[in-house]
């Protein structure tokens, strides 16, 4: 039978031979708070269910036995002896006074262990002897830097344009390890995609640190802004309930696509952020667009003669996009107040404009890129054309100044350097990825 110290640890001791208590304490680990004390009158009491520990200072061994304890007292029982001691315990606080010292409840750890003990006990009394002067801990290391949020991207075409409008721009970024090409959805060719095209998907490479990028084609180049809202949306179900903030960037009209569509997702999917990245974007109504529509044109409206060549050679096939591109009717207008008038905080406008330094003999683009002007391009307002007012909250990018880049041969002569080379070029594809990550 184990003898119990405890008349060295207790300043008052009462022997009762009766009386059974039945209220214990919480399950743990209760060291004292003041080094001296951990040093001198007890390192730990260790209570496990109706079994108290007590851990003797210096030398880290154990006396072990039963207790009971109601208020102010602390029983050890052995056999048909007890020792009472006092000692009172704070539930709020988690403290047991004991002989003076207090006790503060660090662990739910129940089990005693000499070698441990032994070494805390040394620990303690190192610390005792050297005026337990505490060490400060070490301080914490910096947080990480926060993981870049990654984001789903899609890049939609402009007028008679198709998937292959961006096909330089996602090739070059897909060469970076942070990049992923998903291929493209399309309204007008059968395609089977070389990986599933889901949320599923997009959250796994989201996951592993990709920027997703999928180009959206629709079923012809020239449909109405009504028409590309309405399969934009056909086309970005698939991906419904995915992790990603989005970004669109639209090339030309598609930039006017990516804003109201754009303005669309965000009202309905509140806890993503959206970017809109606009590259070469009528924001004000469009000369050549009108002029293919039929639209009556003004002394200062009329196009210069190299476009008037270049569009009779190509025999553009007009759609309803020359219509709403033109500003005949209402729907660039209703898109300019739809923008304006938008209050939400939780998307971004940046437009990219380009424009060649050997200008064509165009009246309204002669600082722009053939088609459209440096102003429309910002969403300026042009004097004396046909206007829809300033558009807000453009994020202008520095222009983009790049030669006419015109190759051997007729055929590349006659289509305009907006609609073939624009996203092809490097600064601006430099541009969109300088944007994506910010």
């Amino acid at each position: 039978m184990k003898k119990i110290y405890l008349i060295m640890l207790c300043s008052l001791f009462v022997f009762v031979t009766s009386n059974i208590y039945t209220q214990g304490l919480p399950n743990g680990r209760y060291e004292p708070i003041d080094c001296v004390n951990r040093a001198t009158v007890v390192q730990a009491f260790i209570i496990n269910g109706d079994n108290l520990t007590i851990v003797m200072p210096m030398i880290g061994t154990a006396t072990t036995g039963k207790y009971k304890y109601t208020p102010g007292t602390i029983t050890i029982i052995e056999g048909d002896k007890t020792v009472s001691l006092p000692c009172s315990y704070d539930k709020a606080t988690e403290i047991l006074v004991y002989s003076g010292a207090e006790l503060k409840r660090t662990s739910s750890k129940i089990e005693y262990n000499g070698v441990e003990e032994q070494k805390i006990a040394q620990e303690n009394f190192q610390k005792y002897m050297g005026g337990c002067k505490e060490t400060p801990p070490p301080p914490p290391p910096p947080p990480p830097p926060p993981p870049k949020e990654e984001q789903l991207i899609f890049l939609i075409h402009g007028l008679n344009g198709d998937r292959e409008s961006f096909f330089e721009t996602v090739n070059s970024l897909n060469k970076n390890d942070n990049y992923f090409d998903l291929g493209y959805v399309s309204m007008r060719n059968r395609y089977v995609p070389t990986h599933p095209q889901n949320a599923d998907k997009v959250n796994e490479l989201i996951n592993q640190g990709k920027n997703v990028l999928v180009r959206i084609e629709f079923s012809a180049g020239n449909l109405s802004f009504n028409e590309q809202f309405d399969q934009m949306d056909k086309m970005l179900k698939k991906f419904e309930g995915h992790s990603a903030n989005v970004v669109f960037i639209g090339h030309s009209m598609g930039g006017l696509a990516s804003i109201r569509y754009g303005m669309h997702y965000a009202k309905n999917n509140l806890n993503k952020k959206v970017k809109i990245i606009t590259v070469s974007t009528p924001y004000q109504p469009n000369y050549y667009a009108r002029w293919v529509w039929g639209g009556e044109i003004g002394e200062n409206e009329t196009p210069g003669g190299f476009v008037t060549f270049i569009s009779g050679v190509i025999n553009q096939e007009r759609g309803e996009a020359h219509r709403d591109l033109g500003g005949i009717g209402s729907a660039l207008s209703d898109l300019h107040d739809s923008w304006n008038n938008y209050k939400g905080t939780d998307i971004t406008l940046y437009a990219i404009s380009v424009s060649i330094n050997n200008k064509l003999t165009v009246g309204w683009s002669e600082i722009g890129d053939g088609i459209v002007d440096i102003p429309a391009q910002q969403g300026s307002f042009i004097k004396n054309y046909l206007n829809v007012e300033e558009w807000e909250r453009v994020k202008i990018q520095p222009t983009i100044f790049s030669p006419f880049l015109m190759n051997f041969g007729f055929i590349d002569v006659i289509n305009p350097y907006h609609h073939v080379n624009t996203p092809k070029l490097k600064k601006v594809i430099e541009q969109i990825k300088q944007i994506i990550e910010q």
